[in-house]
């Protein structure tokens, strides 16, 4: 009598088989260059959220949490701090400052180089990618955008690699569609985590 086996992956066979499927479609998007690059601001914004949170004092934390993370103006701070525009932009100021300087070795080890004339826009783009990771997300869009700018990943790379058409995949991050079964795999797939932390927020997972 044939008996029917079950082929069906286990869960750490599903986990390696998923983790090889992202970094072979990564592989498809982006040189090699690319993907240092890529991968060095990511590293510079994590390295950046360290000394944001250990090395400024707690008006420069906050200043800086409300610029870059929360996204105020200069005087929309100085009014939720009730403190003048002058006050927040020194502060701001002091604030930049201490995080280049703290930061400017390690771009120059990145970069193999002697002196960083780039660093001010290096340390802009990396706080850029740590304020996605500061964000406040509460649906499916959220998640998908803020997923994609915490990797420093572009649009036009995203749909590369999760087979999306660009058109349908910008419709999902403004949250004019939601995805079907499929592109919810695809998008969980390479994004390392689970369908439920996609659409629900779910801890369990790295959106």
């Amino acid at each position: 009598m044939y008996l029917q086996q079950d082929i069906s992956p286990s869960a750490d066979e599903a986990a390696m088989a998923s983790l090889a499927y992202s970094q072979w479609e990564r592989a498809q998007a982006e040189s090699m260059a690319e993907y240092v690059h890529r991968r060095r601001t990511v590293d510079l914004s994590l390295l950046a959220d360290e000394v944001i949170r250990d090395k400024l004092t707690d008006k420069e934390r906050e200043a800086v949490t409300l610029h870059f993370f929360d996204r105020l103006s200069l005087s929309q701070i100085a009014e939720r701090l009730s403190v003048n525009r002058a006050t927040v932009s020194r502060t701001l100021e002091r604030a930049q400052e201490k995080i280049r300087q703290y930061l400017q070795y390690v771009v120059q080890y990145q970069y193999n180089l002697k002196n960083v004339t780039f660093l001010p826009l290096a340390v802009r783009e990396a706080m850029v990618t740590a304020a996605a990771r500061h964000r406040t997300v509460g649906s499916f869009a959220e998640r998908l955008v803020r997923a994609r700018e915490c990797e420093n990943i572009c649009p036009e790379q995203l749909a590369h690699c999760t087979q999306i058409p660009p058109a349908r995949l910008a419709r999902l991050e403004s949250g004019e569609a939601l995805p079907d079964a499929d592109e919810l795999l695809r998008i969980a797939c390479f994004f390392g985590t689970t369908t439920d932390a996609l659409l629900k927020g779910e801890s369990h997972g790295t959106v």
